[in-house]
């Protein structure tokens, strides 16, 4: 669809700052090739545009109204105290996370440490480990972890000693010795 001389009078700032898309653009520029009075016309936008840069150069005015300046490093000045305080707080942050993660990591090792030198109070773990073993484990599980040696043993497992409460004289009814587990 072509332009028109009225579409054309209606967009000459469009135009002028090349603010219309590409197609537009094209069919404006064809529109001046044939129209001898839009030619004039532009010529006459041209030429008032000119004058206004004359104008504008003569007067030393190519400065920005202060008003505009001072909006402009206020947004700057804004921004910049804006990142300043992003950067303290993410500082802040990183440096609290690095320093939880550290006490995190050594406490982590220490057990690990505690565990493999076996230096824990054996006295301390076996009724969170009797309970433990006895609540969510079955014999045949607990057999398997002695095997791949995931569970020391000081004798032998039975699991009737570990589900339930052995005889007073530490005997089951078979005669068989209860025995207790130690972590590997």
């Amino acid at each position: 669809m072509a332009f028109t001389c009225d579409d054309i009078r209606e967009r000459w700032p469009e135009y002028f700052y090349r603010e219309l898309a590409e197609p537009e653009q094209s069919r404006f520029v064809n529109h001046l090739a044939e129209c001898p009075a839009c030619r004039r016309e532009e010529q006459a936008w041209r030429a008032l545009l000119e004058q206004f840069d004359s104008m504008a150069c003569l007067d030393g005015t190519m400065d920005a109204p202060p008003e505009l300046v001072y909006r402009v490093k206020r947004q700057i000045r804004l921004f910049n105290d804006w990142s300043n305080q992003m950067q303290r707080h993410f500082r802040r942050w990183m440096t609290a996370s690095a320093a939880a993660c550290l006490i995190l990591a050594g406490g982590l090792m220490g057990v690990v440490w505690q565990t493999r030198t076996n230096t824990v109070n054996q006295n301390l773990l076996h009724p969170i480990q009797h309970s433990v073993l006895s609540t969510f484990y079955d014999s045949k599980t607990l057999e398997l972890y002695r095997k791949q040696g995931i569970l020391m043993e000081k004798e032998e497992i039975h699991a009737e000693t570990i589900a339930g409460n052995p005889a007073p004289d530490d005997t089951l009814g078979n005669g068989i010795k209860s025995k207790t587990l130690e972590p590997s």
